[in-house]
């Protein structure tokens, strides 16, 4: 069954929200928070990441980078400060791609997301999170289908929407499920461990006002394409043919022991949250 999350900042004017209501009748599993506009930390990311690290819900941080504003090394580093320590429950934090370029040309506005990249890769050791969608990415307005392969190393964090914005959320996994792969960056291919699957929903359980869907790329021996080469690149001495077969399964089950989570062979949140912070091979 699906695994279902969901993404939001202070903007969207939550309040309070019942974390364990969206847990329970909502199947929330994992959260993703801004943490920083720009260079300006998010108000309301301390609260929640207290808020669902005392439940128990993973969540994870972005930076929505802005080209209006500072530099982008001044950005990563604010949202970095805002975030302090991470420990590898929580994905790495994500720069969030999709704004305007405010004058900047495609060439310019890329280098200003490797520049970030960077930062947080040095602070980290692992490669960001990268959400973005190859809407955005083949726009002229957007990144005007630059090449970018010192991104190819991010793990993906996709933008596609198949339910209209303002639309009551779906958080059935049993629906969710059945949504097809998105359309990714060219860099990426087929590449994608957390899909955006609707923006700005509504009437999602525990919540006044909206969210972004979201959910898990759950993969299992069988599958096949980029996203399991993504999982080859992060663990030893496996061939990165993009086949998820029987050496795949006992490499991804001997991670999960040394890493003292259950040792199914299946790639869920657990899992894919820890291999994220498993620098990948070239």
């Amino acid at each position: 069954m699906a695994t279902i999350g969901i993404d939001l900042a202070s903007v969207d004017e939550n309040g309070n929200p019942d974390w364990l209501k969206a847990q329970q009748d909502g199947h929330l599993r994992f959260v993703g928070l801004r943490a920083a506009y720009g260079t300006t930390p998010d108000s309301s990311y301390p609260t929640y990441r207290r808020q669902l690290d005392a439940i128990g819900i993973p969540n994870f941080p972005y930076l929505f980078l802005r080209a209006d504003i500072a530099t982008p090394e001044a950005q990563a580093n604010a949202a970095l400060a805002a975030v302090g320590t991470l420990n590898q429950r929580y994905f790495p934090l994500a720069i969030d791609v999709e704004g305007s370029r405010q004058g900047l040309t495609a060439p310019q506005w890329l280098d200003w997301v490797v520049r970030a990249k960077r930062v947080i890769e040095g602070a980290l050791g692992v490669p960001p999170l990268l959400y973005t969608s190859k809407t955005y990415w083949i726009d002229p307005d957007g990144m005007n289908n630059l090449p970018a392969p010192e991104l190819a190393d991010c793990t993906p964090w996709i933008k596609y929407w198949p339910y209209p914005v303002r639309s009551p959320a779906v958080y059935e996994p049993a629906v969710v499920d059945k949504l097809t792969s998105p359309p990714c960056p060219p860099f990426f291919g087929t590449s994608w461990m957390v899909q955006q699957f609707q923006g700005d929903a509504i009437s999602y359980p525990g919540f006044g006002s909206t969210v972004d869907m979201d959910r898990l790329h759950m993969q299992r021996q069988g599958d096949t394409g980029d996203s399991v080469k993504w999982i080859q690149k992060r663990l030893p001495a496996l061939a990165v043919d993009g086949s998820f077969g029987p050496k795949t399964a006992e490499a991804v089950k001997t991670f999960q022991g040394q890493k003292k989570i259950t040792a199914d062979g299946i790639v869920g949140l657990d899992t894919t949250q820890l291999l994220a912070w498993v620098l990948p091979r070239v």
